[in-house]
């Protein structure tokens, strides 16, 4: 790939054909803005969520209870929660992902090429790692057992659970959508639906990686568990667990991809969607 130059150089060396742009600081600053002002909102939702999802899952609490704790705290405790350590955690997973958006679509913009596979690998390398370092981090303090290290198959379950949402979030959107318009819905809802709906989809062949990711953390390989206990364990926490995962989805992949997307516009005046 060739060398990063700033855009007075690439236009100077290339005619601004060959080399790739570093967009200015300012329109940097600005997706960085974007990013972090949208993953603001939608971490409420998925840290009372994930955590609840993993206290669930490794027998620290049930779902409900988790999700009523956590409820009460925001709004009695606000600045709390706001401040705990799981909110910073999730905040920072999607302001990463958001933000290696904004900035692949501004170097792809001021170099004039395609931001699609950029795009793509940028989120997805970034996400990958964020995420998977998320649940690990969320199962070490949530799980009510002392800290131990996290299974490396652990740790694959979750890169392969990720890599199939990433690749659906991707490849299916655009069929679901233009099928949509096709049919007489509006070109904004086809967008909105086919964004969520392969997600929120995908979950029910997912989750059964992320429950046993978890409980291969709390009993581990070799401390007698069989594999119908593991299978009872996800018979028992599926469904639910599936329904939790799924409403995660609207905020994640709902509210904050399209704020971001709205927020960046907006800062670096462009026109919306």
């Amino acid at each position: 790939m060739p060398p990063f130059t700033s855009s007075t150089e690439a236009v100077e060396r290339t005619g601004g054909s060959s080399s790739w742009a570093v967009p200015e600081a300012i329109t940097l600053a600005k997706d960085f803005a974007a990013a972090f002002i949208a993953s603001a909102a939608l971490s409420i939702p998925v840290t009372i969520i994930d955590k609840a999802v993993v206290e669930n899952a490794t027998g620290a609490n049930t779902l409900g209870a988790s999700m009523r704790t956590a409820l009460v705290k925001l709004l009695t405790t606000p600045h709390k929660f706001l401040t705990s350590r799981e909110y910073f955690v999730v905040h920072g997973v999607y302001t990463a992902t958001y933000l290696a958006a904004n900035w692949t679509d501004s170097v792809c913009e001021a170099s004039s090429r395609s931001n699609k596979i950029p795009k793509l690998a940028s989120t997805t390398l970034v996400n990958l790692g964020a995420a998977a370092s998320k649940d690990r981090i969320f199962g070490i303090w949530f799980s009510g057992k002392p800290p131990a290290p996290f299974p490396l198959v652990s740790w694959s379950l979750f890169f392969v659970r990720d890599l199939g949402t990433m690749a659906t979030a991707f490849s299916l959107p655009p069929a679901i959508s233009q099928s949509m318009v096709e049919r007489d819905y509006s070109p904004s809802t086809a967008k909105y639906v086919s964004q969520i709906a392969p997600v929120m989809a995908i979950q029910w062949l997912t989750v059964p990686l992320h429950l046993i990711a978890y409980d291969l953390y709390v009993h581990k390989l070799g401390s007698g568990r069989t594999a119908s206990d593991r299978l009872a364990f996800l018979r028992q926490k599926y469904t639910e667990t599936v329904g939790a995962r799924s409403m995660r989805i609207f905020p994640a992949f709902g509210l904050g991809g399209l704020g971001n997307t709205w927020l960046r516009n907006a800062l670096l005046g462009k026109p919306q969607e």
